[in-house]
């Protein structure tokens, strides 16, 4: 009898048969669990390849959103403490302090400031309605006075007494604006790295001449970078 001969029921049982003698044989079934075994593991294998590359990506995008937003919040800060310094260093924009004035056990501070204004810097007209407050700002230190602290009464006559200082040469006697602890610091170091005589202050700003160049300093990290 051929197969197109057979009836659907005795071509089931033969398939049925046929099966059952296959799955009887451990080779077989080792070889359908060796191939089944493989295709699951490629399968699974494939699900997880991608799953990490998705979130390896997904990290990857979310350290350099991190990264930026840190960038941002320092810059953030660093403009802020700087406009902080700057708001602080303005409230002293009519002062100035003055080097080199010799101390004595009873001594007028606003005398010995008037002195330099009219005999040393050639400005008879300024007088003590000039003069907020006059002080030494620390102690005698020995072989170099303190220097005096001088709050003007207005900001115009602090312009006229700072620019007729290069009357001083030589006179032992210096005029510098008075600046907060971190701009003087930033002063110091600017003028390590580049020589007191190409260093000066306007309005509190730190400004370098280096060769044809003329810049301002602002912070620690602008005078490391600058050539």
């Amino acid at each position: 009898m051929t197969t197109k001969q057979l009836e659907v029921p005795e071509l089931e049982q033969l398939v049925q048969g046929l099966l059952k003698e296959l799955l009887s044989s451990k080779d077989i079934i080792s070889v359908i669990v060796e191939a089944v075994t493989a295709a699951v593991s490629e399968a699974v294998f494939c699900e997880l390849k991608k799953t990490v590359s998705f979130n390896l990506e997904e990290t990857n995008n979310l350290r350099e959103h991190l990264r930026k937003i840190e960038e941002s919040l320092h810059e953030a800060k660093n403009v802020h403490f700087l406009a902080q310094d700057e708001l602080e260093q303005y409230q002293l924009r009519s002062n100035l302090r003055v080097f080199g004035i010799l101390e004595s056990e009873k001594q007028d501070t606003d005398a010995l400031v008037l002195d330099v204004m009219h005999n040393k810097l050639q400005l008879p007209h300024v007088n003590i309605s000039d003069i907020d407050r006059c002080h030494r700002v620390s102690a005698k230190k020995e072989g170099r006075p303190s220097p005096i602290s001088v709050k003007f009464s207005s900001y115009q006559r602090h312009n006229v007494v700072f620019h007729a200082k290069c009357f001083l040469a030589k006179s032992g006697v210096t005029i510098h604006e008075d600046l907060m602890m971190k701009p003087l610091a930033l002063l110091n170091a600017a003028i390590v790295k580049y020589g007191l005589h190409n260093m000066w202050t306007a309005d509190g700003r730190i400004i370098v001449k280096s060769g044809a160049y003329r810049f301002r300093i602002s912070s620690s990290e602008e005078l490391k970078t600058a050539k």
